[in-house]
């Protein structure tokens, strides 16, 4: 594996993990314990950035979005979930996403739509990582389109292995190459070892100090926070002090919108 340059952690130079994330493999080794970490191939996922025929204008949930009369104004993320946001004039409309000869087509029940939820991932089943064109056609018989970029959602597969007690703030979230996410919480019944480690799109791991990187204690305060430098599916991972995982959490970069369904959900949707 090539050296990565170090992280940084409130400024401080924090040496990579070296630890190596094998593709679509959920276990990785740090210090001769076993923790699961999610894998994942290169791909572009998040914030928002896609092309309408509407000029663009600044959106509450979004990086970039599209003016209030394109249907389709971006889509912004929960613990969970993704959630998508429609003008007032699209409920009861019709979302086709086409990638080539395959279509995901829903009906809109109202102007704002949270995957899971309102919608099943499973209509988003024929949808991969690439480019897309979306349709929006209204009750009345309005056509509006555009494109974009589909990303793939994080896995649900590390929801059963969150820790007893532990709460994160700031996780999931969306963000821009370059900006921060500031997370905080509570560790939890367990406590956690004193540092997060990031499992970036290029497959490499990097971690960040949490603090001084001292073990923090059960149920006890902590934050810290994460600079993306690469677009994509950036996978933070906190970790008990038995090696276990405390939370493995999402953190989507850039530019694509995470509706295609993980590799390693596609049996269950």
């Amino acid at each position: 594996m090539t050296p990565r340059q170090p992280s940084r952690a409130n400024g401080v130079a924090v040496p990579s993990s070296h630890a190596t994330m094998a593709h679509l493999s959920p276990f990785r080794t740090v210090s001769g314990s076993r923790s699961f970490m999610t894998a994942f191939s290169n791909q572009p996922n998040s914030d928002i950035a896609f092309h309408s025929s509407a000029a663009p204008s600044a959106g509450p949930d979004a990086v970039d979005t599209t003016s209030a009369s394109a249907g389709f104004l971006g889509y912004s993320v929960f613990d969970g979930g993704v959630a998508l946001d429609f003008s007032g004039s699209a409920t009861g409309g019709t979302w086709e996403i086409t990638q080539g000869a395959t279509t995901a087509k829903v009906v809109l029940a109202n102007a704002h739509v949270r995957v899971p939820g309102d919608l099943n991932p499973a209509v988003f089943a024929s949808l991969s990582q690439g480019p897309a064109t979306w349709k929006l056609t209204g009750v009345g018989g309005s056509v509006e389109s555009g494109s974009f970029d589909v990303g793939e959602r994080f896995t649900t597969f590390f929801d059963a292995t969150r820790a007893s007690g532990i709460s994160v703030v700031g996780l999931p979230a969306n963000a821009a190459v370059g900006g921060t996410v500031h997370v905080t919480g509570s560790s939890g019944a367990a406590g956690l070892v004193g540092r997060a480690y990031i499992g970036l799109p290029s497959g490499g791991v990097d971690s960040v100090l949490i603090g001084d990187g001292s073990q923090i204690a059960a149920n006890s305060s902590f934050v810290f926070d994460v600079t993306p430098s690469e677009a994509g599916l950036v996978v933070v991972e906190l970790t008990q002090t038995n090696g276990l995982p405390a939370a493995v959490l999402p953190l989507y970069v850039g530019d694509a919108i995470p509706l295609a369904v993980s590799a390693l959900d596609a049996g269950f949707t």
